[in-house]
């Protein structure tokens, strides 16, 4: 595993979920695609298990960088910098709004 720009660390299910972003002079060079899944999951191996499902609000060719991580209730939250928090399914990465009947998209 990279330990570069990394931001955050949780466990959860035997799962050690790590949340990266970019020193601010290096935000302007570094690519959208990980800037905007910026969350990773590794096994207890060190192996990547995922890597986060881009939040699906926004344009495509936005930046929504997730910008906080937390465990609540047993689940996996992810926060983003456009003011949305979401469900991480701890099994693949994608993510579902944290709040009911909310559809961000």
């Amino acid at each position: 595993m990279d330990t570069g720009n990394i931001k955050q660390r949780i466990e959860i299910e035997g799962l050690e979920i790590i949340r990266r972003y970019p020193s601010n002079n290096a935000l302007s060079d570094y690519p959208r695609e990980k800037l905007n899944r910026n969350i990773e999951a590794y096994k207890a191996d060190g192996d990547l298990a995922w890597v986060i499902q881009e939040c699906p609000a926004g344009g495509k060719n936005e930046d929504k960088a997730y910008m906080d991580i937390q465990v609540k209730d047993g689940q996996l939250i992810a926060g983003n910098w456009i003011g949305l928090d979401f469900i991480v399914n701890l099994k693949n990465g994608t993510v579902s709004p944290a709040k009911k009947g909310v559809r961000p998209w």
